[in-house]
C-alpha cells in the first residue's frame, strides 16, 4: 500500500505541472544544486555595485557650469565691444551715405562713359575677348595646374604635415572673415577709403597714353573698376535701376569678371542685418580653424603613440634570444 504523502505520478501524465502531495494544494518544492541533484546550481548573484556618488556628481555638474558661465563671460567681453561700435557706426553712417552714395553715381556716370567710348568700336566685343579673355584663361589655366601640383605634393606629404595645410587655410578664411567684419563696422570710412582708391584708378586710366581700346586699359576698365564698382553698389530701390545699367555692361563681357568684396552701400535700416552677417560668418570661420587646431593636436598624439608603439616594438625584437646556431656533423 503506497504512503499517501507522496508524490502522485500518473502514467501518461507528461505536463510540467510539478506533483502535487494528496491532501495538500501546494507543489512540492525541490531545491536544485543539492548533492545527489545531477543539475547545476544556479550562478550566484553579483554583488551589488558601488551606490552612486551623489556629492562627486555635483561637483561635476558644478565645475562645468562655472566652465560655461566663464566662456560666456569671455563672449560677452568680446562682444560688448563690437556691439557698441555696432551702434556708434550706424549714426555715423546715417549721416554720411547720401554723400558716398554721390561719390558712387559719380564714378558710375564716368565709367560708363568710358564704355561708350569701347562700345563705339563694331568689333569691340572681339577686341576684349582676344587682348583680355584669352589671357586671362592662360593664366587661370596655369593656375589651375600649379594648384593641381600642389595638392599632389600634399598628397605625397607626411599625414601630419597635411593636416598643418588645412589649419592654414582656416587661418587664412578666419582673416578675409575679420576683415570683412571689421569693415562693416566701420562701414563710413571703408566705404570711403575704397571710393577714394577707385578715383585714383579711374585717373590713372584715364591718362593712360595708350587708346582706351589697348588690353591693358581694357581689363582695368572691364575686369577691374567695374566690378569694383558693382560690389559696394547701392542696395536701395531709387538706386536699382542705375545698378542694373552696370549688371547689364557686365554681362554683356566675353568673360565674366571675378567679384570683388562687400561692404555695399546697404539702406541704413539694412545695415544691422548686414553687419551681423559679417559677424556670424566671422564666428563661423573661427570655429572652423579651432576645429583645424585640434585636428593637429588629435594628429600629434596619435603620431606620438605610433611612434611609442614602433619603438616597444623594436626593442622586443632587440631584448629576444637569439637561436642556437645549428651545430657541424661530423663527418
Amino acid at each position: 500500500m503506497s504512503d499517501p504523502t507522496e508524490p502522485v505520478n500518473r502514467p501518461g501524465d507528461n505536463s510540467n505541472t510539478p506533483a502535487t502531495t494528496p491532501g495538500t494544494n501546494s507543489p512540492t518544492t525541490t531545491t536544485t544544486g543539492g548533492p545527489n541533484d545531477p543539475r547545476p546550481a544556479p550562478p550566484p548573484s553579483p554583488p551589488p555595485g558601488p551606490p552612486p556618488d551623489a556629492m562627486k556628481a555635483e561637483i561635476d555638474k558644478l565645475t562645468q557650469q562655472i566652465a560655461d558661465c566663464e566662456a560666456a563671460r569671455a563672449r560677452l567681453q568680446l562682444l560688448k565691444p563690437l556691439y557698441e561700435r555696432k551702434a556708434r557706426s550706424k549714426l555715423d553712417y546715417q549721416a554720411k551715405r547720401s554723400a558716398l552714395v554721390d561719390r558712387w553715381q559719380q564714378w558710375r556716370c564716368e565709367i560708363l562713359h568710358l564704355a561708350k567710348q569701347v562700345k563705339a568700336e563694331p568689333n569691340w566685343h572681339a577686341v576684349v575677348d582676344a587682348g583680355v579673355c584669352s589671357r586671362l584663361k592662360a593664366i587661370k589655366d596655369e593656375k589651375a595646374h600649379v594648384d593641381e601640383l600642389q595638392r599632389q605634393l600634399v598628397l605625397l606629404q607626411a599625414s601630419f604635415d597635411v593636416v598643418v595645410t588645412v589649419v592654414k587655410k582656416a587661418d587664412a578664411d578666419k582673416a578675409d572673415a575679420d576683415k570683412l567684419q571689421h569693415a562693416s563696422l566701420e562701414i563710413s570710412s571703408s566705404l570711403d577709403k575704397r571710393l577714394t582708391d577707385f578715383g585714383t584708378r579711374l585717373k590713372a586710366l584715364k591718362a593712360s597714353a595708350v587708346p582706351i581700346l589697348n588690353p591693358v586699359n581694357l581689363y582695368a576698365l572691364f575686369y577691374d573698376l567695374l566690378p569694383d564698382l558693382l560690389a559696394i553698389a547701392p542696395t536701395d530701390a531709387p538706386n536699382a535701376a542705375d545698378v542694373k545699367e552696370l549688371s547689364d555692361l557686365q554681362g554683356e563681357l566675353p568673360c565674366p569678371p571675378e567679384t570683388k568684396p562687400p561692404p555695399q552701400l546697404v539702406a541704413v535700416d539694412a545695415l544691422s542685418a548686414a553687419q551681423d552677417t559679417a559677424w556670424a560668418d566671422y564666428v563661423v570661420a573661427a570655429a572652423a580653424l579651432d576645429t583645424a587646431k585640434q585636428a593637429v593636436i588629435d594628429k600629434s598624439k596619435e603620431l606620438e603613440a605610433a611612434q611609442a608603439q614602433l619603438d616597444a616594438d623594436i626593442a622586443s625584437l632587440t631584448t629576444q634570444p637569439s637561436p642556437p646556431r645549428p651545430q657541424p656533423v661530423a663527418a
